[in-house]
């Protein structure tokens, strides 16, 4: 999904994900949305250079959260290394 909203110069503000997930951890999802953006931007820089018909332009980096069962001081490390932006204590309860 993130492709495609690239491929139309465009990207989600808010990204949100679990740590625990089955293929790989939230961490790495992280690190992977972000390769994503930066490998877009940097092909968006150098089609302005060269004036390329199907011109890209740069897209931010979602402000990405991870949510998470684990205590905070457990995966804090991990969370700062993927430029994590935010992690969401889990359960989550109505205020």
């Amino acid at each position: 999904m993130i492709r495609k909203r690239l491929e139309k110069n465009d990207c989600y503000k808010l990204i949100l994900c679990d740590f625990s997930m089955p293929e790989m951890n939230g961490f790495q999802c992280v690190k992977e949305i972000t390769k994503l953006v930066n490998a877009h931007n940097n092909q968006a820089q150098q089609s302005s250079l060269q004036l390329l018909s199907n011109q890209r332009t740069k897209v931010k980096v979602p402000y990405l959260c991870c949510v998470s069962a684990y205590p905070i001081e457990n995966i804090a490390e991990g969370a700062r290394e993927a430029r994590v932006n935010e992690i969401l204590p889990k359960p989550i309860l109505k205020a």
